[in-house]
């Protein structure tokens, strides 16, 4: 019975969570027909119908056949609509179907259009007498009284021809010098363009085309220039957009158009007032104004505006929509939780069970923890062998002194890593050691301020060349004398010292001072001024294996080995740290370790300190080599190489420079203002860098104007997929694993080169400068092409306009500007100004009748016969044999 109860409680809360919010009210639209004036007018009867969250609309469109109007208004009634709203296409056929509907009970709001009945609960829409009159007033003007005028009607049947004319007629009853012609037109541009162009190869006199709509205007226009004529033309409508009223006017091809308002927004208020029980008006006349070139600009700029809050508006309720329909879901999942939740109650009956499972997880736990330990213990061991036969040959090699230049370089720099990888299987068996219990503490009597003088001296020298201010911080007087393991003291302090040093900046600072603590206790603190790391890292930091986000690079071991040795000397290690601004390791040893001291330390220093960072190595060698490859022809690709290991920008340099030209960069941050004073062709960079690391780098190249379309290889350890992918997801063109195939390197190179290559050889094949290719182009560049090309368009009036000028406008300065636009479209930025001045120039010619004077003048070039000398090179013939042509 619980259960039965349990479960209908969850079938009854996803009964409710389902239930959508239904409408209250539904108003069906039947139109007349679907031009693009009442394409605008359904469009703002949705929108005003989001203002109502009680609403729902439902539009048909009888595409100007009144009898199938009059089936969709019967068959809205059937679907029981609330309201209709109807634009009558024919008022002898549209009428009886709205009598049946309004003889039902059904509200009916006429808009646009009346019927010859009286049944309607109201009326909307411009009152299209005085709409005809206020055109006959303007008409009268511009002809001053005397002519000849047009006057082509919509197609026969719905109430505004009949009451256009009339008041149309109205007003020229004022006029007796004004003669009008009245043909019946079909409410498009051909046949109003034919009904015109009859009558003035029949020999009339026509001085106006009055249309009632602006497309019929547009014909009579048309009609009259194909006889090269001008003649006064007004249309009704003035829709906003391309190809319409106010466009036209814009344009001179009418000279005015009576904005015939849609107001749908208001038509939906109109409907709810009635639905609601609200007072209203039975009728409702819409006021509007005459469109001329004087204020057409002003109105298509206002006509922008409101599209836009509309489109605005529509986007901003669609997402409501959304966010109900994640919220019902939400509910859903609720419900779901509840019923897990539940269920998990019911299942802590089998808590005994359950607890020895755990225990028995816990046990796998501990044992492939151990089987992890076992593995890097057997593998550190596997490794001295071939560590000890790649090390002793390549030293026996070097001490025969045989080999010179580029092969001892390359035998030097596998000679450094060799010890780096035998020092990192020393650290792993250091690890092992002391996790085992079998690491003992080789006591010895020393003064630690001594000891930590040789160190700051080991170290002094790698500071300077990377423009570091470090400094030892002890008391004159203090008395520092230890008991403890001078070995693991060292091995402490100098890992601190090489972590600061490889994050801290070129510039910055570092301190190591040593204090006593009290209570028999010595403070060690090394403080610098790097990248610092965020609570949660350092938290962690000391971590087995363990690296923060900013890392770079390395195996998380040295920092967990200073944590090993402190412990074991009884001691603690703390860190101070904030993202930016650096941070501070103290270690607090005992003064005196218990048992008794061997003797003094007698390992010497160098065997102590671990093999000094990548970043630290011999800068003076190679800002060498950057000069050498800097000076290198220019005809040759430039590679920017941001590593901040010195032997991997060493090998790269080797590899690439017979190819290419080469730039350098230790770090994320450097290599990007290296990159936007440069421009290079392609980036090569690491991934694991401090200050910035590669991913970071990477995105910020990408999202720059100035940087973007340079393709870019991460050069990494890294190599899982989900690494892979946050690569690519930053930008990455090609993403190739450590230890890699130097031929494999050079191919990805030629290969992101070539694809580069043959991208700006589609553009420059082409006369127009590629410009229909630029699809081809990722998002970011097309944008900055599309932005050049209109500040060329804004601009190229100005015959002394300077590549600057438009580099200004666009955010570059000359030279990156040239490269890029370079690089991306195989053009020259002036070679693009010239040619968009020839095309503009060209399409003047088709269609106006300038002079060729005026013509290359207008676009920008300082003399016509320059004009026509580059246009004749860009399209092989001269202007006037074009616009013959044409």
């Amino acid at each position: 019975m619980k259960r039965l109860h349990f479960l209908s409680l969850i079938i009854l809360m996803s009964a409710w969570c389902g239930c959508s919010k239904r409408a209250h009210y539904t108003i069906g639209v039947s139109q007349c027909s679907n031009d693009g004036w009442r394409q605008k007018v359904n469009k703002e009867i949705r929108i005003g119908q989001y203002q109502h969250g009680d609403i729902e609309v439902s539009i048909v469109s009888a595409n100007n056949d009144g009898r199938r109007q009059a089936r969709q208004i019967d068959s809205l009634v059937d679907c029981r609509v609330d309201l209709l709203v109807v634009a009558p296409s024919d008022i002898s056929t549209v009428t009886p179907a709205v009598d049946r509907a309004y003889r039902k009970g059904i509200p009916v709001i006429l808009y646009d259009r009346k019927t010859n009945s009286p049944n309607y609960t109201a009326y909307i829409g411009s009152d299209n007498v005085e709409v005809g009159r206020i055109v006959g007033q303007f008409v009268a003007t511009n002809l001053k009284g005397r002519g000849v005028v047009l006057e082509i009607t919509g197609a026969g049947g719905s109430s505004p021809v009949a009451e256009r004319h009339n008041g149309f007629m109205k007003a020229m009853e004022h006029y007796p010098a004004i003669r009008v012609f009245f043909f019946q037109g079909a409410w498009t541009t051909e046949k109003a363009e034919q009904l015109t162009g009859a009558l003035m190869d029949r020999g009339e006199q026509i001085d106006c085309v009055f249309g009632h709509n602006d497309r019929e205007a547009y014909g009579g226009s048309r009609a009259a220039a194909r006889r090269g004529k001008h003649l006064v033309t007004v249309g009704i409508d003035g829709l906003p957009g391309p190809n319409e009223g106010i466009e036209f006017v814009r344009k001179g091809l009418l000279t005015g158009t009576f904005i015939y308002p849609t107001k749908g927004e208001e038509i939906v208020n109109l409907a709810v007032k009635i639905l609601r029980g609200q007072p209203y008006k039975r009728i409702n006349n819409l006021e509007s104004a005459i469109v001329t070139r004087d204020n057409a600009e002003i109105v298509a700029m206002q006509n922008k505006e409101t599209e836009a809050q509309g489109a605005n508006l529509e986007n901003i309720y669609r997402r409501i929509d959304g966010y109900v329909q994640r919220l019902q879901a939400q509910n859903i999942i609720n419900v779901l939780v509840l019923a897990v939740i539940l269920l998990l109650v019911l299942l802590l009956v089998n808590f005994y069970r359950i607890s020895k499972i755990k225990d028995r997880a816990n046990r796998k736990i501990r044992e492939l923890s151990d089987y992890r330990l076992s593995f890097f213990t057997a593998v550190s061991h596997e490794l001295r062998t071939p560590l000890t036969l790649i090390a002793d040959p390549v030293n026996r090699i070097l001490e025969r002194n045989t080999l010179k230049g580029e092969d001892r370089q390359l035998l030097l720099m596998a000679a450094r890593n060799t010890g780096v990888l035998n020092s990192l299987v020393n650290d792993i068996m250091d690890v092992r050691k002391t996790e085992e219990g079998r690491m003992q503490l080789r006591l010895s009597e020393f003064d630690l301020a001594d000891v930590l003088r040789q160190l700051a001296d080991a170290f002094r020298p790698s500071m300077e060349k990377k423009r570091i201010a470090f400094r030892l911080e002890t008391a004159a007087n203090a008395d520092y004398t230890m008991v403890a393991d001078s070995d693991k003291v060292l091995r402490i302090v100098s890992n601190l010292l090489s972590n600061a040093l490889k994050y801290t900046p070129a510039g910055g600072h570092i301190s190591l001072s040593v204090s006593q603590s009290g209570a028999g206790r010595m403070a060690v603190a090394v403080a610098d001024d790097g990248v610092g790391m965020d609570a949660a890292d350092a938290e962690r930091i000391f971590g087995e294996y363990y690296q923060a986000k900013n890392s770079a690079g390395g195996t998380g071991i040295g920092l967990a080995l200073v944590k090993l040795f402190t412990e074991l000397h009884h001691g603690r290690v703390t860190v101070s740290s904030a993202v930016g601004k650096g941070s501070t390791f103290c270690v607090e040893l005992p003064a005196r370790q218990e048992g008794t001291p061997t003797g003094p330390a007698d390992r010497s220093l160098p065997e102590i300190l671990p093999v000094p960072p990548a970043a630290t190595e011999d800068a003076a060698r190679e800002n060498k080599f950057e000069h050498i490859v800097a000076t290198e022809t220019e005809a040759r690709p430039v590679v920017l190489v941001v590593d901040d290991n010195a032997d991997m920008r060493a090998y790269i340099r080797m590899v690439l420079a017979g190819s290419y030209q080469l730039l350098f960069a230790t770090d994320g941050e450097s290599g990007l203002a290296v990159a936007r004073e440069n421009i290079p062709d392609l980036v090569v960079s690491d991934v694991m860098m401090p200050v910035m690391n590669g991913l970071r780098f990477c995105s910020l190249l990408k999202s720059g104007k100035a940087t973007s379309h340079i393709p870019v290889i991460l050069l990494t350890a890294r190599s899982h997929d989900e690494q892979r992918i946050e690569g690519y997801e930053q930008g990455a063109d090609a993403y190739i694993t450590k230890p890699f195939d130097s031929r494999l390197l050079m191919a990805r190179i030629a290969n992101l080169l070539h694809n580069r290559a043959q991208l700006r050889s589609v553009f420059a094949a082409r006369g127009d400068a590629g410009q229909p290719q630029e699809a081809r182009l990722g998002g970011r560049d097309k944008e900055f092409i599309d932005e050049f090309r209109q500040a060329i368009r804004d601009s190229m009036a100005n015959p002394h306009l300077k590549i600057e000028e438009l580099g200004d406008k666009v955010g570059l300065g000359r030279v990156q500007l040239y490269r890029k636009v370079k690089a991306l479209t195989g053009h020259t930025p002036v070679d693009l100004l010239r040619t968009a001045r020839l095309e503009k120039g060209r399409e003047l010619l088709c269609t106006t009748n300038k002079t060729i004077s005026e013509i290359a003048y207008s676009v920008g070039f300082a003399t016509p016969s320059y004009f026509t000398t580059c246009f004749r090179q860009q399209y092989g013939m001269y202007p006037n044999e074009m616009r013959q042509d044409g």
